[in-house]
């Protein structure tokens, strides 16, 4: 699983967690609940910005991990998402 499009989106994910929201990249793992994160709705937003998605906040709850997250991202076609991919790349 270690080249998979989720575990590539999740490296993708913790670096802009932390360069961008301070959050140390060792305390964020597939199984973190993105409630531990301490992102609000605005921030979750930017997130997807970020990740040059869009996010909408409501579709994630309390208890969504991190590891749930990085899969939707990835989509169920496989094509992973990064912070340099833009939506034109991923609908190709």
């Amino acid at each position: 699983m270690q080249g998979s499009p989720v575990v590539r989106t999740f490296a993708d994910l913790r670096e802009v967690l932390e360069s961008r929201f301070e959050i140390p990249a060792d305390s964020v793992t597939l199984e973190t609940p993105l409630e531990k994160l301490g992102l609000d709705s605005l921030e979750l937003v930017e997130l997807g910005l970020l990740m040059e998605i869009d996010i909408d906040p409501n579709d994630f709850s309390a208890g969504t991990t991190i590891g749930e997250m990085a899969g939707l991202m990835a989509g169920a076609d496989g094509t992973t998402l990064t912070a340099t991919s833009t939506k034109a790349d991923r609908t190709a």
